[in-house]
């Protein structure tokens, strides 16, 4: 009823994609609930539901989609079979695809053909025909590629410092990303929320959940590591 397959980006894209995954829906009716995560550029061949964010906002899903960050599960519901193509956008990726602030879609979506113009759309149907899901990744990056050559590129010193920060402790300590940033809170705040949608304090507190998910999807204690 349900097939997924996980893929590493393009060593070239790395600091933009964190994975890609294509996924195979084939009952009529699909209702999950996906966690908190990163933004996400998704294309679907027969869209026909919803995402449901917990925020209470419905954006009914179009074949190609920004997902912007989530701060608490999404409930995804498709009505048809369909295939799906999706990239996790790390915080480069976003400032290069979407060049606004992150926190502007937080636990909302927008339609990719509208904000990238309809070519999105021949990109979705290329990959809807492709005949292998290597080649419906190739397509997917080579879109990301396409639009990179025109991007701005985002402050990766910045981005490094609070992903370390974040994978540093259980729990960081704010004042541990102030001093390694050498910054002021209140620019730190407004970076991340410019790259990563949330504030550093929500910032950590969601990757403290992911990570307590990923503990007991694997049969893990939670004591050990928090």
């Amino acid at each position: 009823p349900f097939t997924l397959h996980y893929f590493a980006p393009d060593d070239d894209l790395t600091d933009y994609i964190s994975i890609l995954y294509v996924a195979q829906i084939n009952n009529d009716t699909f209702d999950e609930y996906e966690r908190a995560d990163r933004p996400q550029l998704r294309f679907m061949s027969h869209p026909n539901g919803e995402y449901i964010f917990g925020n209470g906002a419905h954006f009914p899903a179009p074949r190609a989609a920004i997902i912007g960050p989530t701060s608490s599960t999404v409930r995804a519901v498709q009505n048809s079979p369909t295939l799906i193509v999706s990239m996790g956008l790390m915080p480069a990726g976003w400032a290069a695809l979407m060049g606004d602030e992150a926190n502007k879609l937080t636990d909302k979506a927008a339609d990719a053909a509208t904000i990238f113009g309809p070519w999105t759309l021949q990109i979705a149907t290329a990959i809807n025909e492709a005949s292998d899901d290597h080649s419906r990744i190739t397509l997917a990056q080579d879109m990301v590629c396409a639009i990179l050559t025109h991007a701005a590129r985002a402050p990766m010193w910045f981005i490094r410092t609070v992903d370390a920060w974040l994978t540093s402790a259980p729990s960081p300590k704010i004042a541990d990303l102030v001093a390694q940033a050498n910054m002021s809170l209140r620019s730190i705040e407004r970076m991340c929320k410019i790259y990563y949608g949330l504030s550093p304090r929500m910032l950590a507190r969601k990757y403290r959940a992911v990570r307590a998910a990923s503990l007991l999807a694997r049969g893990e204690s939670l004591e050990s590591s928090f």
